[in-house]
């Protein structure tokens, strides 16, 4: 049960990392917030979770999160864009600036996503033995799939 939770965790967090720091550029649909709450009830309705009404809010306040993490990862790409833009049109840049601002990005990600982490543990916890044993068999065909990539 507990390799399971982690397992679950594991494959959110790593998928919501490679969107929203940019790894995930083989479409970019992975930037659009509208596309990745799609998947999300693509992939519940394809596992027959039959969601209760109290696990189908807990499931939108995640939606929320994330669609609220990947506008925020946008909007911060941008400002680092145009900062980086801007110091290095200077005859002598400095990117004291900019490294301080992605030490501050940097963080800010890593909250948000212990956040998301959080949330998505406590709606695998709402969910009863049927419908972990439905997650942890997606997750675990993921992995299946992903072990190639980690070829030597």
């Amino acid at each position: 049960m507990k390799r399971s939770i982690i397992l679950f965790i594991s494959l959110v967090l790593f998928s919501t990392i490679a969107v929203g720091i940019g790894c995930a550029r083989w479409r970019h649909r992975h930037y659009d917030a509208d596309w990745i709450t799609y998947e999300i009830d693509k992939k519940v309705n394809k596992l027959g979770l039959n969601l209760t009404d109290e696990q189908k809010s807990k499931l939108d306040g995640i939606k929320g999160k994330i669609v609220e993490f990947t506008k925020s990862r946008r909007e911060a790409r941008k400002e680092m864009l145009s900062m980086f833009r801007e110091e290095s049109a200077k005859d002598v840049p400095s990117f004291d600036a900019l490294i301080e601002r992605f030490k501050n990005n940097s963080d800010k990600r890593n909250q948000d996503l212990n956040g998301i982490a959080d949330i998505l543990s406590e709606f695998y916890q709402g969910l009863d033995d049927a419908q972990k044993k439905k997650v942890v068999a997606a997750i675990k065909e993921k992995v299946d799939r992903c072990e190639g990539w980690d070829k030597k």
